[in-house]
């Protein structure tokens, strides 16, 4: 009896021991494995060496589990997102517009020294191949920082050197692919970025100007557009002038036209009496003559005959 209990008692504890064990060894087993999501990489950096691991990207079919890396002893594991996340994403806004965003806006100047506030946005993948060098230059993951400080110098660059301010209205876009090809051109050339930040977007979302300055601006255009409308209306009046006198000329020469045709045709019928009755042409002329004046008349005032050789007599008939 008392020879089981005492292999009971040694039994127990090694029992104890047995369980604490596969309990670490199943927590061990557990936590040493790190999820790695889409669009995102993993490196694994050792605490004791500082060793850092080649990216680890995921979801991948390298692993056991899909979308998981085993973490082996004193690793911790790094992730850094790698495509066009939040985290690759620069805001640099008016805080009217958007008090979230990254940075507030680029203080600017123009060539011709008018002060501008440019609100822009910057996305960018980072090339999964450069990150362990990419992390070892940036051990905090704040390299942002750093793309925001030459946004900002080439954006000030540019427009102090190449723009004046009515320029930067007028030629938008060129002043939107110069900012970009010069930001673009300076993080390719920035040592401790190791050209890890690749497919660059820029968008150039507003340029703001003093207030003054845009009211002179809307002054302006308005007074240009007048301007255009009072011209409009100038051709305008010329046009119609035009028109009216050529309306003038063409009935002018209407008139003047039917006046010989119809002239021709008197001549024609004077001829033609003076050959069927004998009296000439010159009398028969003055006749029509006066026949025709007194039709133009309203009221006659006097009647006429023709006398010995031909001469017409006029009789007044008004009291």
């Amino acid at each position: 009896m008392n020879k089981k209990m005492s292999t009971r008692r040694f039994i127990f504890p090694i029992f104890i021991v047995v369980m604490i064990l596969v309990g670490l060894a199943l927590i061990y087993l557990v936590g040493s494995w790190g999820s790695v999501g889409t669009g995102t990489a993993m490196i694994k950096v050792s605490q004791l060496t500082g060793a850092i691991s080649q990216p680890i990207v995921g979801p991948s079919s390298n692993f056991f589990f899909n979308g998981f890396a085993r973490i082996v002893g004193l690793e911790y594991p790094v992730y850094i997102p790698y495509q066009r996340t939040a985290e690759n994403t620069l805001a640099m806004l008016s805080q009217d517009i958007d008090r979230t965003a990254d940075y507030p806006s680029v203080s600017c100047f123009s060539k011709d020294q008018l002060e501008m506030q440019i609100d822009i946005y910057l996305r960018w993948e980072l090339d999964t191949s450069k990150l362990v060098q990419l992390y070892r230059n940036y051990p905090t993951l704040n390299w942002k920082n750093v793309i925001a400080s030459i946004a900002r110098e080439q954006m000030r660059i540019i427009t102090s050197t190449k723009y004046t301010a009515v320029e930067t209205i007028e030629r938008r876009d060129a002043v939107r692919q110069e900012i970009m090809d010069a930001i673009i051109s300076k993080l390719s050339a920035e040592p401790s970025l190791v050209n890890a930040v690749i497919n660059i977007e820029f968008e150039l979302r507003n340029i703001g100007y003093p207030a003054e300055y845009t009211q002179s601006i809307e002054a302006k255009l308005a007074s240009e557009q007048q301007m255009k409308q009072a011209e409009f209306d100038a051709k305008k009046v010329i046009i119609l002038a035009q028109a009216d006198a050529e309306k003038v000329l063409i009935a002018a020469q209407a008139q003047a036209n039917a006046t010989v045709i119809k002239s021709m045709g008197i001549s024609d019928a004077i001829t033609f009496i003076a050959n069927q009755t004998g009296v000439p042409e010159a009398d028969i002329v003055k006749l029509y003559l006066w026949l025709d004046t007194l039709q133009q008349l309203e009221k006659p005032t006097f009647v006429m005959f023709l006398g010995q050789d031909g001469v017409p007599v006029l009789i007044p008939i008004n009291p």
